[in-house]
């Protein structure tokens, strides 16, 4: 169906507004006319050509004429020998999207001067599209009879821009237009608000196409379209179709200030925003129906029913076939089983009875007959649409678990405060002369950690961090600073009875150079060295301080799950064995990460569940150290997530060729392996397999150390893949399930890292806040196929598990826009924004979200604006509120395209979205052995359903397996064949279904003649 855009009321006066016609003993007269695309300027031509009745071509009489006001206006003189003419308009044209008038248009119509025909001689966008067809109606085979042709033509148009009954609108009563030749856009009745609006949006096209002739050439591409076969379906192969085009432009079109423009025009109040709007499908062709149309109930409560308003079939729906794309239809009151053959005058509703908390969005269609039967073979027309909610409160909290964060990378430059002592997010130490932490800024430490003589140590390089620090240590040593900005030392004391010294290290405000960083202090004359070396933040206990600082635990509070990827810098750790790791006396911190005995601290501490990373080339015996580790020291409460390193599918880290090399490597070694099982040995084959595969082989080990009763409960492994290409996580997961069995047996859940981000702008250079945060909004709004959630939900449900975030959040990664990026990141608006994006994430199925990160970072850079604040004292940013309002609020109702019970057509699958392609429509028409399509359903509770498949089959012994969820449910199940073109359904199919959302899979198992797919019920 093309854009639903439509005129749909009557005309009142005689006339439409653009003067009288009259007929005379010895010609045809025509008092006045109006051109009007907006109208054209004064002094535009004008030419009306004399046509035969026959062909409508030109007898050689032509008269031209000039408008003579700023409306459009001119006055032919002539009297004319034949009623047909053929009139030409041609100038600038007031643009009432612009409000200027800047550019030319020719405009053309058709009009029959005879008595009891035209009323007015008015030419506009509408007249000008049917012109063409008008002609090849009149000149074909058989020819029609110039007022058929005409009546043909206008029908088509409107059938093609969404209009329902239109032989209705054009009746010619006192108070409706005859045809398209008698709108007038200054009367701003029903029928001109419409024209109003499609002209609004042919001037949005050619606004976009001025360098391409502009709305004159997008009038002939829409003429060229209609003329040969009465539908825009881009029959003559333009290089993007008109439709769309429209389409695009209902989505752009701002109808209030195409009203302002037309009442300032005029110089008078003609129009509203609602008065033009109404005619467009607002939803740029989603939806299939103009907004005139659509209907909303809210607050509906859970079971029970809700009708639409009623729809009275008009001449054109007589004698076809009317029905629900799901709910239940009634006519005239009375509850109908399937589509029926509507009646002039019939009225049909929509009944829809919710199921679940959320939305629910049916549609009234037409069809064509075929042999006065309801076949459903052919295609259908979205009359109207009626969507319910229901009442909030039906929903349930958000479980706690479903919105957790990634702990931000702990570090010298780290504006979160993880530890008190800044010793541990410190530098290596390094050299007195070369105290920067480099890979030979290095000194010998002891077996306890501490350095073996003189040293330096970077440990702090950030902006402000205002306060007096306390410097202990066991041992004596001259202690000084290198490279400090604004920092002294004082109090330095050696206590020679407990061997200790202590001192201030105090960091003051820096007025000349605000933004310096450095804290770096010099040991010399230390003897055999110093040991317990500690440097703690201002308000702390000196001498034994937390190892976490209290405003990172507060900061952390909100969250249930924390994610340790950062913490432990999986992103290129080098970590191969056990005695690779960061041991507990390992005091600074180092490529290896943070000892993992202080992620089972902050646990403890806390009670917060762990999502850990194993360092891509750890061995077994690191892996079973670690379980070990964990099962004696972590408490009972805590839940672990196990990750195989991380996104090792992404070839900026080291893990990637890593994880590529080891794959290559175990199939040399070992030629059998499974890797191949097979026979593919591709290194991006055997490479993704063996993610799956290690993660499968470290949940094994997590088993043996746990037992199987606390496996998917307490020990919770994840596979993570990449979210735009699921193919990488299909070669996992499907080796698994071929070689090793079901992957829920090995895997908690399946995850992937939805963003958000601006797209094309993300590196552009002086954007507004506006832009940002509208490019960062648009993104949001593309979320569910930006980030494929419908592909990527139906694939975990597939194999039996969650869809989980690992990472998520809001990116502004470029070095462009940093001062607006960061504002953005501020802005009120962005709460909206991101609470906005949160639930699209668990309205289309997502469940557990980790967002990327927690804590405080900094926004003026171009690394992004990843953290949650810029400093854990603001506690009120917009990102921070939209964590806090999205995490005390209520779980989204889920957006399921395909809802149980209901029925849903056979070309909703997943990732394949209304308006259909031709290529999408194949999909289901030649679904030849071993090819399948999948549909992502949603059953509000678990249950026992019934599904019936209707399909047309060329002959019986077209054989179709069922399954759901990667279980069968129907073998070999035999296609009821009536031929092709015949609509059929199916015999029931039990089927059960779990709660939340569901993979139902169709494979063809044996092909005879071939099927086609057209719906499913499921009751």
């Amino acid at each position: 169906m093309g854009l639903a855009v439509t005129l749909a009321a009557l005309l009142a006066g005689c006339g439409g507004g653009g003067g009288s016609v009259q007929q005379t003993a010895d010609g045809y007269l025509v008092e006045r006319g109006l051109a009007q695309k907006g109208p054209l300027a004064r002094g535009s031509v004008v030419t009306l050509n004399e046509l035969s009745a026959n062909a409508l071509a030109p007898n050689g009489k032509s008269y031209t004429f000039e408008t003579n006001d700023a409306y459009g206006t001119f006055v032919p003189t002539s009297k004319f020998s034949s009623p047909y003419l053929g009139t030409t308009a041609e100038g600038y044209y007031f643009n009432e999207v612009t409000g200027n008038s800047e550019q030319w248009v020719v405009l053309r119509g058709l009009s029959n001067l005879s008595a009891g025909a035209d009323r007015a001689v008015n030419v506009n966008v509408l007249s000008d599209v049917t012109t063409e067809r008008i002609r090849r109606l009149v000149t074909g085979k058989p020819p029609l009879a110039f007022s058929a042709a005409r009546a043909q033509a206008q029908r088509e148009l409107l059938n093609a821009l969404g209009i329902a009954n239109g032989t209705e609108l054009l009746s010619g009563g006192a108070a409706a237009p005859a045809n398209f030749m008698e709108l007038d856009l200054s009367q701003a009745r029903q029928a001109d608000q419409a024209l109003a609006a499609i002209s609004g949006l042919v001037s949005h096209v050619g606004n976009l196409r001025k360098n391409e002739g502009g709305v004159t050439a997008f009038l002939s591409e829409l003429g060229a379209d209609l003329g040969d076969d009465g539908q825009l379906n881009n029959s003559i192969q333009l290089g993007r179709s008109v439709t769309e085009q429209l389409q695009q432009a209902a989505l752009a079109v701002n109808f209030g200030q195409v009203a302002t423009h037309l009442n300032q025009f005029y110089g008078k109040q003609l129009y509203s925003r609602t008065d033009l709007a109404q005619w467009v499908d607002s939803s740029g062709g989603s939806d299939q129906v103009i907004d005139r149309h659509k209907y909303l109930t809210e607050n509906v409560t859970l079971g029970q029913e809700s009708l639409s308003p009623a729809w009275v079939a008009g001449a054109d729906d007589a004698g076809q076939c009317l029905s629900v794309s799901g709910g239940v239809l009634y006519r005239n009151g009375i509850q109908q089983a399937g589509a029926v053959l509507a009646v002039k005058g019939d009225q049909f509703t929509l009944g829809i009875t919710p199921a679940a908390p959320g939305s629910r969005t049916e549609y009234l269609q037409r069809s064509a007959a075929v042999s006065a039967q309801c076949t459903g073979q052919t295609p259908a027309t979205r009359l109207l649409q009626y969507k319910v909610t229901v009442a909030a409160q039906a929903a349930m909290s958000l479980p706690a678990d479903f919105l957790g964060a990634n702990l931000p990378a702990i570090n010298d430059y780290s504006y979160t405060p993880v530890y008190a002592d800044l010793v541990k997010q410190a530098r290596a130490f390094g050299p007195t002369d070369r105290p920067w932490g480099g890979p030979t800024d290095v000194v010998p430490v002891g077996s306890d950690g501490w350095p073996m003589g003189d040293f330096g140590v970077f440990l702090l390089a950030l902006p402000g961090a205002e306060g007096t620090y306390k410097l202990s240590f066991t041992g004596k040593a001259d202690v000084s600073l290198s490279a400090s900005y604004n920092t002294r030392i004082e109090n330095l004391r050696y206590d020679a009875a407990l061997n200790r010294t202590t001192a201030d290290v105090v960091r003051g405000p820096n007025a000349d150079n605000p933004s310096a960083t450095n804290m770096v202090l010099i040991f010399k004359n230390t003897g055999a060295g110093i040991k317990n070396l500690k440097v703690v933040r201002p308000g702390y206990d000196a001498l034994n301080p937390p190892l976490f600082t209290n405003e990172f635990i507060d900061h952390i509070a909100r969250f249930k799950v924390l994610r340790f990827m950062d913490w432990l810098r999986t992103n290129n750790n080098p970590s191969t064995s056990w005695a690779t790791r960061t041991p507990p006396n390992r005091h600074y911190m180092p490529a290896t990460g943070v000892p993992w005995e202080h992620v089972i601290a902050l646990a403890n501490q806390t009670q917060k569940d762990i999502w850990i990373n194993i360092p891509v080339a750890a061995d077994d015996d690191y892996v079973l150290q670690l379980a070990r580790l964990l099962k004696s020291t972590l408490n009972g409460n805590s839940k672990i997530y196990v990750e195989y390193s991380n996104e090792l599918w992404n070839s900026q880290f080291y893990q990637f060729g890593t994880n590529r090399n080891l794959a290559t490597q175990e199939l040399y070694d070992n030629p059998s392996s499974v890797l191949a099982y097979d026979g593919k040995t591709h290194v991006d084959v055997i490479g993704f397999r063996r993610i799956a595969k290690r993660g499968k082989e470290i949940s094994d080990i997590f088993r043996s150390v746990y037992g199987d009763a606390a496996m998917m409960t307490t020990v919770r492994p994840v596979f993570a893949s990449q979210v735009v290409q699921t193919y990488l996580a299909q070669l996992g997961l499907s080796f698994i399930d071929a070689v090793y069995g079901p992957p829920s047996r090995y895997f908690y859940a399946f995850a992937g890292a939805p963003y958000f981000n601006m797209g094309s702008l993300q590196q552009v250079d002086g954007l507004s806040v506006d832009a940002v945060l509208q490019a960062l909004g648009d993104s949001v709004t593309a979320l569910p196929r930006q980030a494929y959630l419908e592909k990527n939900v139906a694939f975990a449900s597939w194999y039996g598990l969650p869809f989980f975030a690992y990472e998520a959040g809001s990116d502004t990664f470029g070095a462009g826009s940093l001062a607006a990026k960061k504002a953005a990141t501020l802005d009120p608006r962005m709460l909206d924004l991101c609470k906005r994006y949160l639930s699209t994430w668990y309205a289309g199925g997502g469940q557990m979200l980790l967002w990327y990160t927690a804590g405080a970072s900094n926004w003026d850079t171009q690394y992004g604006s990843w953290g949650l604040t810029t400093d854990l004292a603001l506690t009120d940013t917009p990102k921070i509120q939209c964590i806090d309002q999205t995490r005390n609020g209520l779980l989204p109702p889920a957006q399921a395209r395909n809802q149980v019970p209901g029925s849903f057509e056979a070309l909703a699958y997943v990732e394949n979205f209304a308006p259909y392609t031709e290529r999408s429509k194949d999909q289901i028409r030649y679904l030849h052995p071993e090819s399948y399509v999948d549909y992502l359903v949603y059953a509000p509770q678990a249950g026992s359903y019934s599904l019936v498949i209707t399909a047309e089959a060329a002959r019986s012994g077209n054989l179709i397996d069922v399954m759901v969820n990667s279980k069968l449910v129907a073998s070999a199940f035999d296609l009821r064949a009536g031929g092709f073109g015949v609509q059929l359904d199916n015999p029931p199919i039990a089927i059960n279904l779990s709660q939340g959302f569901s993979t139902l899979r169709i494979k063809t198992k044996v092909e005879n003649g071939g099927f086609g797919l057209t719906k499913f019920t499921l009751r």
